[in-house]
């Protein structure tokens, strides 16, 4: 069955600001700011969400199955593909400020029976992409293997050589946080979903977020799509995530992954210093930065802000995440396709708010 779009409903949430007539003007750029973008890139589904203290503006347009005609409502949930690893990193994070994980140990004080390559990496390269380990090679990006949890998954790449010795380039590598995740496990003695709840979900409020597991799409979830030769949507080919959890297989809606990105740099998550490190730029060994930090990328605007941000890709899904931490703005754009928006896209929303 050949699928189209065939809504444009846009459903808009309310802002909370200090001022009515602030409040106004920023919903009507809001809304077209939306309606442009749905317009221009014609996605089955978008969910946005501009959050700051007190308040969000959210817009759901569009159908989240294009079959029944279902709508994306406030709580649709989408695939989040890489920002998932801000999850990761930030229950890295919460270990660390527990005392349970060491950043700089080597993962084998957590880790048994790793081979000789992998011993001495440390979980703080991991988060930073440092580590050297590889990313998806060539027809791994989608897997159909339903895995009972992360170490199972490792075996994929823990055979291979690493692309460069450790500290010494900056790789980015899904299977690096995929590692991350086991050493999280061993340090924080639970399963990931649980390292999840307890260090992330709970302490933020994030009732809807999860991990995509095996077999039937969650009942409020976007329905994935790709399109075809011809342009025209169907639903994606079937995946299993389990394989990525730690570095791409979440669900989100908009509204809780721009609450996520607020939560990580309020005051009472994390201690300061560690607030700071995931902030802080890593350096190459040779003392190149790679403007990354512990997951996060880390940007300035036109007006010396500083913000930072993360993409993600995955089967049927795309997700961009957009914060300042010092002004307390987040931006969260989801589509239920593998749609072409990210940082200039969620700058313009963000100035929602920021006003320039």
């Amino acid at each position: 069955m050949k699928l189209r779009v065939r809504s444009t409903q846009l459903l808009l949430g309310l802002l909370v600001a200090p001022s009515a007539r602030a409040q106004a003007g920023a919903t009507d750029s809001g809304d077209a700011l939306a309606q442009a973008l749905f317009r221009k890139l014609q996605p089955p589904a978008m969910s946005i969400a501009v959050a700051r203290a007190g308040g969000s503006m959210r817009w759901q347009i569009g159908l989240a199955d294009l079959q029944t005609g279902r709508n994306a409502g406030r709580d649709a949930l989408f695939r989040i593909g890489s920002d998932s690893k801000l999850f990761t990193a930030a229950i890295a994070a919460r270990l660390v400020a527990s005392g349970k994980l060491a950043l700089d140990a080597p993962i084998s004080r957590y880790l048994s029976g790793l081979p000789p390559t992998y011993r001495n990496l440390t979980a703080r390269q991991l988060a930073g992409h440092l580590g050297g380990v590889r990313h998806y090679g060539r027809d791994e990006f989608v897997s159909r293997v339903a895995y009972p949890g992360v170490g199972a998954s490792l075996g994929v790449f823990l055979k291979d050589s690493l692309v460069a010795p450790p500290g010494t380039r900056y790789a980015y590598s899904s299977y690096g946080y995929n590692l991350l995740g086991a050493v999280l496990e061993a340090a924080g003695g639970k399963p990931f979903a649980e390292l999840l709840r307890d260090e992330v979900l709970r302490p933020l409020g994030l009732r809807h977020t999860t991990l995509e597991g095996s077999g039937p799409l969650v009942a409020t979830q976007a329905r994935p799509y790709t399109k075809d030769s011809a342009g025209t949507y169907q639903p994606s080919p079937g995946v299993d995530l389990s394989d990525r959890w730690p570095s791409g297989g979440m669900l989100s809606t908009a509204e809780e992954l721009a609450r996520f990105g607020l939560g990580v740099f309020r005051n009472g998550y994390l201690p300061d210093s560690l607030r700071a490190l995931l902030l802080a730029t890593q350096r190459t060994a040779a003392g190149t930065p790679t403007q990354v930090g512990l997951g996060w990328r880390i940007a300035r605007d036109s007006l010396g802000r500083e913000y930072v941000h993360h993409g993600g890709s995955a089967m049927g899904g795309r997700a961009f995440l957009l914060v300042y931490p010092r002004e307390g703005v987040a931006v969260a754009l989801l589509a239920n396709t593998e749609a072409g928006f990210g940082e200039t896209e969620a700058l313009a929303f963000a100035r929602l708010v920021l006003g320039r």
